[in-house]
């Protein structure tokens, strides 16, 4: 058996711990080891390019399983930098980020900041009973 060379030895274990480190099968491009040695930047690039493209039908699968979660679990969804709820009605920009949905039965529609049926006072906007934020004060 040949002896391999430090590069050859170094690239193999690079791959071999990436695919550990991620469960990926990564496709090497049809490159020798002195042309890696000339441009690593575009090898590397090129190993991007095709393990992305390889795998974004996964990751588009796994952000709309996601999504459904999120429907599911009353999760506030960000879209586009904006929040929204489950329901696609936009969460008001004048609620803190921390606002989501209620714990420990903490919830707006037992805080002292809660009027109406659906309004904050602290915040001046609309909220939904089952939603809380850091700001929450028990009655």
């Amino acid at each position: 058996m040949p002896k391999q060379n430090p590069s050859n030895r170094y690239l193999k274990n690079f791959v071999e711990k990436l695919h550990k480190l991620n469960t990926i099968d990564v496709e090497l491009p049809n490159s020798n080891v002195s042309e890696i040695v000339k441009n690593p930047k575009k090898y590397a690039f090129d190993i991007v390019v095709k393990e992305f493209t390889k795998n974004l039908p996964s990751m588009v699968k796994a952000f709309e399983l996601g999504q459904k979660f999120a429907m599911q679990n009353l999760r506030i969804v960000y879209k586009n930098n904006k929040r929204f709820y489950p329901d696609d009605e936009q969460v008001p920009e004048k609620l803190p980020d921390a606002y989501a949905i209620g714990r420990n039965n903490q919830a707006c529609n037992n805080c002292i900041f809660f009027i109406g049926g659906d309004y904050c006072k602290k915040w001046k906007a609309e909220v939904r009973g089952k939603y809380w934020c850091k700001s929450w004060k028990g009655e």
